[in-house]
């Protein structure tokens, strides 16, 4: 009887499917593979991403903001938090990621963001963007290229750890999109800026472009903000780093979270 209920357990344990691989420890670890120094890296006269980003899992990104402010100036977001947020791995998109990492490795000619080469060898339409071609608040740059799967989207993402924008591309990895949307990646020029002042009355701003607008909701006492939910642009000249141009509070910074 024992027996049988020890080989009943064997078997339970040979037929369970083994876990996933966590999202947040991929991109960590993503984020600070080594990959070596480039010829166009300037003799390395300036650091690579990879080696500041040593030490840093998991749990050390998730204990800092999604975003802060750049020599007190300037809206930064930061790529592990944003990847993070519309990212996700699934059963689904761990097997595009096996068969995938199957022909990239077998293939020495193709290059780690040279993604749309193998997804093409897949039988997969895809598209996709370097952001460092895009205007964007990001701490690291990412090569991502989507693709769809049974009304399902996918992405490819090779971070950028290296100094010189032209070479320095992490490994890729096949992730799925939360929410399947293809417009995923179209928040990286933007942060969600509060005040700390006037965070009790609902005031929140999201920054664009260099313009600011605030899409929270506000009590209508509020002076000089109008209707709750109209967008109110900063006065001309204004900077983040000026502090909240109603109240002249500091300023948090942060992702603009996903709609899924």
């Amino acid at each position: 009887m024992i027996i049988g209920a020890t080989a009943g357990l064997i078997l339970s344990r040979q037929n369970r499917e083994p876990a996933l691989p966590d999202t947040g420890e991929v991109l960590a670890s993503m984020l600070s593979e080594n990959t070596g120094a480039s010829i166009l890296d300037s003799g390395g006269a300036y650091g690579r991403h990879w080696e500041r980003n040593q030490g840093m899992g998991k749990a050390e990104w998730e204990a800092l903001p999604s975003g802060f402010l750049m020599d007190g100036e300037w809206p930064v977001i930061r790529t592990y938090h944003f990847l993070n947020d519309r990212l996700m791995i699934t059963k689904e998109s761990e097997a595009l990621n096996r068969e995938y990492r199957a022909i990239y490795e077998a293939d020495d000619e193709v290059m780690n963001a040279d993604h749309e080469t193998v997804l093409e060898r897949m039988g997969h339409e895809s598209g996709g963007d370097y952001t460092y071609n895009c205007d964007n608040l990001l701490t690291q740059d990412f090569v991502f290229t989507d693709f769809e799967v049974n009304w399902q989207w996918f992405t490819v993402i090779s971070t950028h750890n290296g100094c010189d924008a032209r070479g320095g591309f992490s490994k890729p990895y096949v992730f799925e999109i939360r929410g399947s949307t293809e417009y995923w990646a179209h928040d990286i020029s933007e942060a969600h800026l509060w005040c700390n002042t006037c965070a009790i009355q609902g005031q929140h701003g999201y920054f664009s472009d260099g313009s600011w607008w605030y899409t929270g909701d506000y009590p209508e006492t509020l002076p000089g903000m109008g209707e709750p939910d109209r967008e109110r642009q900063a006065p001309e000249g204004w900077e983040p780093g000026h502090g909240c141009f109603q109240c002249q509070g500091e300023l948090e910074v942060g992702i603009v979270e996903g709609g899924y």
